[in-house]
């Protein structure tokens, strides 16, 4: 590759980065390049949504550039003084995929314990669980990835945490974000649905 076309991708993976927050205002599951759809649920007591979009139609599986963002958000109160790993309500993206993808995890968070990323209800995504210290709680981000295998994918990624001293650990904020690879126009029709 070229200086130029590296700087390129890396301008359009920082403007994807750049609009997660304004995707994170409820917008989800495009099948078609450029298209976004909303997904948001609401309740007394809490808020929950999910985005898709694609960040680079003109992108293909062959120059490897990042061409999909995903982001699942929460905004209430959820609680866990579980010292099993357990799903964070609300933290789960589906995405179909072709190579490796990084996810991003950012929380309000009170308490002490850890935060790691299950794929697929088996393998956990690399590095692993994270510990979160009580004396520096409030707004934390993690960046989690997973090599994948270059070919098509579906998986789920799922947050999980868990407070391994019994005590409670609460989250106010939070929001899960990926960045990966899906050549819509080469996909040979594979789907997920």
């Amino acid at each position: 590759m070229t200086d130029g076309h590296e700087r390129l991708t890396v301008e359009r993976f920082l403007i994807a980065l750049a609009v997660t927050p304004l995707l994170l205002a409820g917008c989800a599951g495009p099948t078609d390049p450029g298209t976004m759809e909303k997904q948001q649920s609401d309740s007394a007591q809490s808020k929950a949504g999910t985005s898709s979009i694609n960040a680079d139609p003109d992108s293909d599986a062959e120059d490897g550039r990042i061409n999909w963002q995903a982001a699942a958000w929460v905004d209430g109160v959820r609680t866990t003084s579980s010292n099993a790993f357990t799903g964070l309500e609300g933290m789960e993206l589906h995405i179909e995929r072709q190579g490796p993808v990084t996810l991003v995890v950012s929380l309000v968070i009170e308490g002490s314990g850890e935060v790691r990323i299950r794929r697929d209800h088996s393998e956990v995504v690399d590095p692993g669980p994270i510990s979160i210290d009580s004396s520096r709680s409030g707004a934390v981000s993690f960046t989690f990835v997973d090599s994948g295998t270059g070919k098509f994918s579906c998986d789920t990624y799922k947050v999980e945490w868990r407070s391994p001293s019994g005590e409670q650990l609460t989250v106010r904020k939070g929001s899960v974000s990926a960045y990966y690879r899906f050549d819509v126009k080469n996909s040979d029709g594979l789907s997920c649905a």
